[in-house]
């Protein structure tokens, strides 16, 4: 015999708790209290404010190996995500390392290709 309250408290309920699951934010609040997102004057199924370009977003983790918990829109989320390595002198030097490395191996390259073209 299952228990079914032990599985009804691990699966979430209402949709925004699904949407919340999917997109790792905290729009499942929408389920349970809509009035507090409505006192911040969020539009329904947002549960944040973009920090980068002001519109309506959601509150999830930062895209990075970072402790930060910040709120951006579907766009800047993905903008973060592809461009938080270079927001520090780290990110930079490996970029160019990864740069240097294949403008030295671009020359070997092109000639064998060269040379395999060529020969019939």
């Amino acid at each position: 015999m299952s228990d079914t309250n032990a599985d009804s408290e691990s699966k979430p309920e209402g949709k925004w708790a699904l949407a919340a699951l999917e997109r790792n934010c905290y729009c499942g609040l929408w389920d349970k209290d809509p009035a507090h997102y409505e006192q911040q004057g969020l539009p329904l199924g947002h549960c944040g404010l973009c920090e980068r370009c002001g519109v309506p977003g959601h509150k999830r983790h930062f895209p990075g190996p970072v402790p930060y918990t910040g709120a951006w829109c579907d766009r800047c989320y993905l903008i973060t995500k592809w461009t938080w390595p270079f927001r520090s002198v780290v990110g930079w030097f490996f970029l160019l390392v990864f740069l240097g490395v294949a403008w030295s191996s671009w020359d070997p390259i092109i000639k064998v290709v060269t040379r395999a073209l060529a020969k019939p």
